[in-house]
């Protein structure tokens, strides 16, 4: 029987049980949740929440539990509202610990009335995660769909800083390059045409503003439909001109500043500018960093490589690279490297995938999105699990790290055997 995901239901499922109800993440998609369920009677026992410097503290008035830590608390069961936009990868964590009442947040907010909540963040950012959570709900609960929660659109190998933690791997590349804009916009093009919509592309780097560019992408984007967001992840290092900001002017445009302290020396500039300009922003310190910027094999077997898989935090983190869509940054940027094998089951080539009859090229983009249970490239990562404690993020480092290309590391190999 099709279960009904209306918000009638919803509510009528939390109002008629008997077991608490834990809100999975402690974000403002959840505060307004919380609020929802106050105004409807339904008393909230507890966030959860995946990130580490949010485990065991508190999230407005609520604990929020260690996940790890939920059948011990709920033994008989709870009602659990997700919250996360990535819904999907809290189903199959909550049903490996035998949970299996949860219900789709993102429903219950499709009239929520951002204006008179206590959220204590701006109203542009409430409106895009609440809007990012709505929509990735709305395709998750209609299964004949192929809608994208995110796509990491990689502008350049270029960056402003020299993190040595960098998890996209940033720290590795000896002479990075900015990408091409027409095969961006055509590898793009060719990924739309197969789905049914991208909640957001996240224009990255690298530093994006380092491609002088960078404007002419947005702008493009701007006018595509079935993309429902843009959003520029930026250091904080580089203010950009007027006339360039001025291409960015769009309800779709919301840029995300990660401040880096004295790192990030013209946040302010930027700041003001895109103010002046009218286009949403967000700024927030660097956290939740962790000790996953390593490349080297690990010759694990295969259960070991699901296991990193499934534990990953950024198996979700869709990246096109270079005309190519991966799974995650770290297999977009060790493939540029050239330190992991040439395995055309890790990635989709869409610079070719239009001259696939499009039901099986629609089919390759699903079953490389739904079904795998990992990727060859895991056996080169040390892994993202969603434990792992955090490190001081933006350490900087004077030159490129060395690192082993594969074909340095078979020769390795043969002089191991020899």
């Amino acid at each position: 029987m099709t279960r009904d995901y209306s918000k009638e239901s919803i509510l009528n499922d939390l109002k008629t049980s008997s077991q608490p109800v834990v809100i999975f993440g402690a974000s403002p998609v959840g505060h307004a949740v919380q609020e929802l369920c106050e105004r409807e009677g339904i008393e909230v026992t507890c966030y959860c929440d995946n990130k580490n410097y949010k485990m065991d503290g508190t999230y407005n008035g609520h604990a929020v539990l260690d996940p790890k830590t939920l059948p011990e608390m709920f033994p008989d069961g709870a009602q659990f509202i997700i919250v996360a936009a990535d819904i999907n990868d809290v189903v199959v964590q909550l049903a490996g610990m035998s949970f299996q009442d949860w219900h789709p947040g993102g429903l219950l907010l499709k009239d929520f009335d951002i204006a008179n909540s206590s959220i204590e963040k701006t109203e542009a950012f409430v409106d895009y995660v609440i809007g990012a959570t709505i929509n990735c709900h709305d395709a998750y609960v209609s299964k004949d769909r192929i809608f994208m929660r995110s796509v990491d659109l990689v502008l350049t190998e270029r960056c402003s800083l020299k993190c040595k933690d960098c998890s996209n791997l940033m720290q590795y590349y000896e002479r990075p390059v900015n990408y091409e804009l027409d095969q961006m916009q055509q590898s793009l093009s060719n990924l739309l045409a197969l789905v049914d919509g991208i909640q957001e592309i996240r224009i990255i780097g690298g530093e994006p503003f380092v491609n002088r560019d960078f404007h002419i992408v947005v702008n493009r984007l701007i006018d595509e439909a079935d993309v429902r967001r843009i959003v520029i992840y930026t250091n904080g290092t580089i203010a950009p001109p007027d006339e360039k900001l001025e291409m960015m002017v769009s309800d779709k445009v919301m840029v995300l500043i990660t401040d880096y302290g004295d790192l990030s020396r013209n946040k302010d500039k930027l700041m003001a500018g895109l103010t002046k300009h009218g286009i949403a922003w967000h700024c927030d310190d660097a956290k939740g960093w962790t000790d996953c910027s390593s490349i080297g094999y690990h010759e694990r077997n295969e259960q070991e490589k699901v296991e990193v898989f499934q534990e990953c935090c950024a198996k979700g983190l869709i990246t096109i690279s270079n005309g190519t869509l991966y799974r995650c940054p770290f297999s977009a940027n060790a493939s540029q490297l050239q330190a992991v094998p040439h395995e055309p089951s890790d990635w989709v080539n869409l610079e070719d995938i239009h001259l696939i009859e499009q039901a099986e090229a629609r089919s390759t983009i699903r079953s490389f999105l739904y079904d795998r249970k990992y990727l060859k490239v895991c056996d080169y990562c040390g892994g993202r699990p969603l434990y792992a404690p955090e490190i001081k993020p933006g350490i900087q480092t004077r030159k490129p790290l060395d690192y082993e290309t594969f074909a340095q590391q078979a020769e390795t190999q043969v002089v191991r055997i020899l």
